[in-house]
């Protein structure tokens, strides 16, 4: 059996080994992190999209106030016309 002595060739194996593990883990690290921006930054510009979305159908689900007056003001006209038209024809009866 061949028995390999400690010497600093293998401490260099290992110490080798186990900086190349650390520097692996820091860099999935970094990766994940990149990522997680990454998603984040996704689901920032959703959220605008969405109130977005909701700002203009809210203002599309409100009518314009011009408009609105107008069309009152031409129910009140109608409804002036229909009375004066009931009082004309209950004074022929």
């Amino acid at each position: 059996m061949n028995r390999l002595p400690l010497n600093g060739m293998q401490k260099d194996n290992s110490l080798s080994s186990t900086e190349s593990a650390d520097v692996n883990a820091a860099k999935l690290a970094v990766l994940a992190g990149a990522l997680t921006t990454f998603a984040d930054a996704i689901s920032t510009l959703a959220a605008l999209i969405s109130l977005d979305s909701l700002n203009n159908s809210n203002s599309q689900d409100q009518p314009d106030i011009g408009t609105l007056q107008k069309q009152m003001a031409a129910m009140q006209k109608e409804i002036a016309y229909l009375k004066n038209e009931a009082r004309l024809n209950n004074s022929k009866y």
